[in-house]
């Protein structure tokens, strides 16, 4: 799911920066920075939807360093750090911090004051530990007032005040470019679902309504969900079939795809040619080759350019057999005296069998033979025997063999021994 600032919070203006993660990935949604992840941090998901997964290694954080850093004046600066996470497990010696510098450089070291509660400031670190903060999902924001003070600084869990203390530090230019730890003096093992940088002192009731917004699939008052990507829950589209020369019915595709926003197709593959899917998802056209065309898949696309593509399937296109309908064939019996009559068209239409002598037809007649000449080389095409004329005394067939819009002499043969013969275009 993507996620875009919400920038009409009531704290946007107030919002330094913004960590978070969104389909396996870090992201800073305030400024372009750069995340590098040690081999041993991973992305999952718990409570509050995706989470990064930083890794205790005693003095040896493994979490991920960023670039450019988050650098600020924390010597008369109020400022306040929300991290949200899925799980917290093990600290080291050195605090748990879930903010430090990727050098090791212990820049001041004071820690916090109340040890009951943890070093939300250790060693220079945005840091946390002791028994009051919870090993579960929660929200914990650390609070610093303008200013040095023996109670200007406070830890919240859940939106409720656990401890006031003085951070005891200050430094005209604080960097943090590692999440996770502090390289060479303290690691935390956790899971990292959102950490929200401020320029003021929070208020209680601005923490609680943060903390009310939380919810699960990365839901959080500092961010709108963005655009969804489109999804395929079918049905599949399955394989397909077409015949040369022959128009494909419209087969529309775009009900196997969803989305809360317009959608528009197009084909991933080699598809056949003269057959695609239009950008309103419809399958058609009429194939030019034979042949088959494996993977092939159609691609949704949003008003967001995010995409999503169907199943996996194949076209399978046949070599084209046109056809010609014998009708309107008089036949010449064995005991009367023949002509030839002539004919010509996309299609060919041809009257009734009918007995030369009489002009009786010859209604489902069995037995019949069929000899298809081409009308130029005089060469054999076909001949087919045991044809059965219809209850209209009309013989039709295809064949391979026969091309579209070549001429062709058809010989009907009786099994009387009555014969017709005529020009045909086949269609």
């Amino acid at each position: 799911m993507a996620y875009t600032l919400n920038t009409g919070h009531a704290l946007y203006s107030n919002l330094v920066e913004l960590f978070g993660v969104q389909s396996g990935a870090l992201v800073a949604h305030k400024v372009a920075r750069t995340f590098t992840k040690h081999a041993e941090a991973s992305f999952g998901t718990g409570t509050y939807g995706e989470h990064f997964t930083t890794v205790d290694g005693g003095y040896t954080a493994k979490g991920a360093s960023f670039s450019p850093a988050v650098d600020w004046n924390t010597t008369t600066t109020a400022l306040s750090v929300v991290v949200v996470l899925n799980r917290r497990a093990g600290v080291s010696a050195g605090g748990g911090g879930v903010l430090g510098r990727s050098s090791g450089v212990t820049i001041v070291s004071p820690g916090w004051s109340n040890a009951g509660v943890g070093g939300v400031y250790d060693a220079g670190n945005i840091a946390f530990a002791g028994s009051a903060i919870t090993t579960g999902a929660q929200m914990l924001t650390m609070v610093r007032d303008a200013g040095d003070g023996a109670t200007n600084g406070h830890i919240y869990s859940n939106g409720a005040l656990q401890a006031n203390g003085q951070p005891g530090f200050s430094s005209a230019s604080r960097i943090y470019d590692y999440l996770g730890g502090n390289p060479g003096a303290c690691a935390l093992n956790c899971d990292i679902v959102w950490v929200a940088f401020f320029n003021k002192a929070l208020s209680i009731s601005e923490i609680s309504d943060l903390y009310g917004s939380l919810g699960a699939s990365n839901s959080f008052g500092l961010v709108s969900s963005g655009n969804a990507a489109p999804t395929f829950p079918g049905p599949n589209i399955g394989n397909q079939t077409g015949t040369v020369g022959s128009a494909l019915s419209a087969n529309t595709v775009s009900d196997s795809f969803s989305d809360s926003d317009a959608l528009t197709f197009s084909p991933i593959g080699s598809w056949p040619p003269g057959v695609t899917v239009s950008s309103a998802g419809i399958i058609s056209g009429t194939p030019t080759t034979a042949g088959t065309y494996s993977t092939l898949q159609v691609r949704a696309t949003d008003t967001a350019a995010q995409t999503v593509d169907s199943d996996v399937f194949s076209f399978t296109i046949s070599a084209a057999s046109h056809l010609i309908t014998a009708a309107n064939s008089q036949q010449v019996n064995t005991a009367s005296s023949g002509s030839v009559s002539s004919a010509s068209g996309a299609t060919i239409t041809m009257p009734a069998l009918k007995d030369w002598g009489t002009g009786n037809l010859k209604a489902n007649e069995t037995g019949i033979t069929i000899i298809v000449n081409n009308m130029t080389t005089g060469d054999l095409v076909v001949k087919l025997t045991g044809e059965t004329s219809d209850g209209s005394g009309v013989v039709a067939f295809t064949n391979a063999a026969l091309v579209a819009a070549t001429n062709y002499r058809v010989t009907t043969i009786l099994a009387d021994g009555g014969e017709g013969t005529w020009i045909y275009t086949a269609a």
